[in-house]
């Protein structure tokens, strides 16, 4: 598989109490409420683009957000989308106005880091990798470097959605505490239909897909992710699929409004944006560097302040000594 970009929608479910303030009494309100309050369902939309080849993705799903909860008094989390590209090189994560509203007062947000992150793909895009053949979301490129047969063992078969599958355990190698137990239809081209995350020999994140016939082979059509009893879940119905198709290029670039606020992990910086554009080139507000040579201006200000009263004290000390010098001379 060269490439694939997927449309999916469905359900998502943030339980009651995934936004709680930590434990602690140094925390206003720990513990005396919950946020949500019950179980939150949301409509949920995902858009997934692929490059394979050239080791690059796009991903814009539907999230439930935490922090607007306690600032907003909202009873329900906001469901907003989240936009991350990441184009071989660099990640750049976009964040909707509504959920930087607490810190940049309703402008948005992009944050741009070198290298893939390890927010880009996480356990709930594994559908879209595993109908690869991979076994895990990559975390770095390049995304498939080939899999380790002696790091697989069969443990026995097990019906799955009706269909008989093998199932394969993978090894744990230290200092990784990982491993997962794999459901393989044979009969559909060896289609990873469960998966079954462990760390520690505990179970944290189940994905189930269910596969239909694509272009000749087989393909995810609907999938569904839970990460425990006290975590997240959902359930999406893939409602578009192109494989082995063109990507545009424009697709793993974010383009950018003028004025939104940037906060570049590369130089360090955070800045506003002086035009539409790119936002790896677009340039810096002229407003911004006003304030930055205004910054200049002020400490060379100060440093003139402090040079100024050094020599005043300096000409005030020296004449004080000379007066000393006067009234002590024989």
């Amino acid at each position: 598989m060269k490439t694939a970009m997927w449309e999916c929608e469905g359900k998502a479910v943030i339980p009651r109490g995934w936004c709680d303030p930590p434990d602690d009494v140094s925390v206003p309100g720990a513990g005396e409420r919950h946020y949500p309050e019950e179980d939150f369902e949301y409509d949920c939309t995902l858009k997934l683009w692929i490059d394979f080849e050239r080791e690059r993705i796009r991903r814009e799903p539907v999230v439930a957000l935490c922090q607007n909860l306690e600032e907003t008094g909202r009873a329900d989390p906001l469901a907003l989308v989240q936009t991350c590209v990441f184009d071989g090189k660099y990640t750049v994560v976009s964040y909707a106005p509504e959920w930087m509203a607490h810190q940049w007062a309703g402008t948005p947000q992009v944050v741009i880091d070198e290298g893939m992150r390890f927010f880009v793909v996480n356990s709930e895009y594994a559908f879209a990798f595993v109908a690869a053949g991979m076994v895990d979301v990559p975390s770095q490129v390049p995304f498939y470097r080939g899999e380790d047969p002696s790091r697989f063992h069969i443990v026995g078969r097990a019906t799955h959605q009706g269909r008989e599958c093998v199932v394969v355990r993978t090894e744990v190698r230290p200092p990784s505490v990982k491993h997962y137990d794999i459901w393989v239809d044979v009969e559909r081209d060896g289609a990873i239909v469960k998966r079954v995350s462990y760390a520690n020999a505990k179970p944290t994140f189940t994905l189930n897909v269910e596969y239909g016939p694509v272009a000749g082979t087989w393909m995810p059509t609907e999938y569904s992710f839970a990460g425990g009893p006290h975590w997240p879940s959902g359930r999406m119905k893939v409602t578009r699929l192109e494989l082995q198709a063109p990507i545009d290029p424009e697709v793993f670039r974010l383009v950018v409004d003028a004025g939104t606020i940037i906060q570049n992990n590369l130089t360090n910086e955070v800045y506003a944006g002086a035009e539409r554009g790119d936002v790896l080139h677009v340039r810096r507000s002229a407003h911004g560097q006003e304030e930055k040579r205004l910054s200049f201006t002020t400490w060379a200000a100060v440093i003139i302040a402090c040079l100024l009263a050094l020599r005043i004290g300096w000409g005030v000390l020296s004449r004080k000594k000379g007066v000393a010098t006067s009234e002590c001379a024989p």
